[in-house]
């Protein structure tokens, strides 16, 4: 049994299994590959980052988990999660695991506006902002998602 599943290898997945890897923890990460900001040619707001490409991104983060041998990284979906007793049973396309924790990392999925020829200008002059309409939201889903982390790293 490991220690962690982590759902979603975007920005908070990533950090999440960082973190967790350095505290040696054995988790996997599961990523079907498929980023919110795929159509963008640049992502800002991730320091040391600003301003690479969302490949670039993920080429630099993937690079950084495999300093740690406890992190794991498995390209496929995650079909089902179902908790038996004290234990989640993880199964994706292929593989299954048991894990004491699971974090729920899938980000954002945008719903663009049904207006005629908008999937051509968007990531090029139309963007999606979350975290400025959230405000308060995103600060309070970082401090979350550090108590997590916390809280995982915390037990064994």
């Amino acid at each position: 049994m490991i220690d962690a599943v982590i759902i979603g290898g975007g920005p908070g997945g990533l950090s999440a299994a960082l973190v967790l890897g350095r505290a040696k923890r054995e988790v996997i990460l599961f990523d079907e590959d498929q980023p919110r900001n795929q159509v963008t040619a640049h992502s800002h707001g991730f320091i040391t980052q600003d301003g690479v490409s969302p490949v670039t991104f993920k080429e630099n983060a993937l690079a950084d988990l495999k300093k740690y041998p406890g992190i794991q990284v498995e390209n496929q979906r995650v079909t089902s999660v179902k908790k038996e007793g004290n234990v989640f049973v993880v199964e994706a396309e292929d593989k299954m695991v048991k894990a004491r924790k699971v974090l729920l990392a899938t980000g954002l999925k945008d719903g663009l506006p049904e207006v005629k020829g908008v999937h051509s200008f968007y990531g090029k002059v139309y963007f999606l902002v979350h975290f400025v309409m959230a405000g308060n939201f995103v600060i309070n889903r970082c401090l979350y998602l550090q108590r997590v982390i916390m809280h995982i790293c915390s037990r064994k």
